[in-house]
């Protein structure tokens, strides 16, 4: 199953350009791919199963090392879609929670503080700070499951407890 394309972000590359008049390509869009990458390759989250994960992991160690672009990581060893099966099973849920409600997207746009993905580093600048973010979405998604399994939430569960408590406050004032 593919989670997004490169593709995916070529509407975001003509808004750019009609709203900003700039100019970027769908290569700005490669670090997306790569930080959910890495954070689950140091992780040990990358699927072990997986038929290209040598390869991989080969390309997220030559990342580092500055050996290989995060565009050529992207076209060439993710053939430019990022795909569920290359994280492990046990945090696949939770990796397409993640995508599909857009926490990740805002997540990045937080840790960087910047308004569109496009200007998202092309290097490992602050990393780490992402990383501890979707570490804590990931704790906090697994712990909110645990009491609410139908429901995707990666806010702090003692918050939205919290919140809830004040709701149901507010609701027998009104009845």
């Amino acid at each position: 199953m593919s989670l997004f394309e490169l593709e995916d972000f070529e509407t975001q590359c003509e808004f750019a350009e009609v709203l900003d008049g700039l100019k970027i390509t769908e290569a700005q869009f490669c670090p997306i791919f790569i930080f959910i990458i890495d954070w689950a390759a140091s992780r040990n989250k990358l699927e072990y199963t997986f038929s290209e994960y040598l390869k991989l992991n080969e390309s997220v160690e030559k990342l580092h090392c500055g050996s290989l672009s995060f565009e050529d990581f992207v076209l060439n060893t993710l053939d430019a879609k990022l795909i569920l099966g290359v994280f492990t099973k046990d945090i696949q849920p939770f990796i397409t929670d993640y995508m599909d409600h857009e926490a990740y997207f805002k997540n990045l746009r937080d840790t960087y503080d910047i308004s569109n993905l496009w200007f998202l580093p092309d290097n490992f600048s602050n990393c780490e700070g992402l990383y501890h973010v979707i570490d804590t979405s990931l704790k906090n998604y697994n712990e909110n499951k645990k009491h609410h399994p139908k429901l995707v939430l990666f806010g702090d569960p003692d918050e939205i407890a919290k919140h809830r408590e004040e709701y149901k406050e507010r609701e027998k004032l009104v009845d």
